[in-house]
């Protein structure tokens, strides 16, 4: 994890080109689970040279695709839902009509993509809304596209004891650390290189109360975020025992090294 400053810095960059990408953007602002994930994957996938191609799946109308354009990445973006396609909108809005990028609509179960093609995959709070296998057929899907020695970040909702169900229309999984061992990372064939918890201890709680209240209420709240870091960053104490997400870094081993 980043020190909170550093993390605060990503988190302004996301936050003020997130209001530039259309009103309604910069009424909601971004999620406070979002705010945490965010900056995490930027600063994991640090390592990744710009002008490398990142797949972010589960795009919707998330900001994030358009902060790593903004960095100099090469950015496809992946969603089952149509309205993914709005991107090209909000994304040219914010950053111009100069900003390079690709818009898919497919199944995260089945990656419009060659073998071993891309650089570096995100997967913010995505997978887990797959019912059935649909995490593990994900996870292998992009072990697949993935380079050797490419990275992949993901985040999940995260219990000490797994469970499933729904969260507002969506079904949902909540991970421990067995069951996201065995429906993401083996499935995924990667190589477990780090992970850690986000949203612990006091925050914990009051992301909780957060998450009670009526959706539209979030919605129409959530700009004011910002106002809460780096505080919030300083005060995250998460741990395995007590936290709300899971986020890990993988890695594809390049397969001569395997045979060594």
């Amino acid at each position: 994890m980043g020190k909170p400053e550093e993390r605060y810095n990503v988190l302004k960059s996301i936050y003020f080109l997130n209001r530039r990408m259309s009103w309604a953007h910069a009424v909601q602002g971004i999620d406070i689970s979002r705010c945490f994930e965010y900056t995490e994957a930027y600063l994991q996938l640090s390592s990744i040279g710009r002008g490398q191609h990142i797949l972010d799946i589960g795009s919707y109308r998330s900001p994030f695709p358009a902060f790593l354009i903004q960095q100099g990445y090469r950015v496809s973006m992946v969603d089952i839902d149509s309205s993914v396609s709005m991107q090209k909108v909000w994304i040219r809005r914010a950053l111009g009509f100069n900003a390079c990028f690709s818009i898919i609509i497919a199944n995260g179960m089945h990656l419009p993509f060659s073998a071993s093609s891309i650089d570096g995959v995100t997967c913010i709070s995505s997978i887990e809304h797959l019912p059935g296998d649909g995490d593990m057929w994900m996870a292998r899907e992009i072990g697949r596209v993935l380079r050797p020695e490419g990275y992949c970040f993901l985040s999940v909702p995260y219990m000490v004891t797994s469970k499933e169900g729904r969260w507002g229309k969506w079904f949902q999984r909540w991970y421990d650390m067995p069951s996201a061992v065995a429906r993401i990372l083996k499935p995924s064939g990667l190589f477990w290189i780090s992970h850690g918890f986000l949203m612990g201890d006091t925050i914990g709680k009051m992301v909780d109360m957060w998450y009670s209240l009526p959706r539209i209420m979030r919605h129409s709240l959530s700009w004011f975020h910002i106002l809460l870091f780096p505080a919030a960053f300083e005060k995250d104490r998460a741990n395995q025992w007590d936290s709300r997400v899971l986020w890990m870094l993988l890695q594809k081993q390049d397969a001569a090294l395997q045979k060594i």
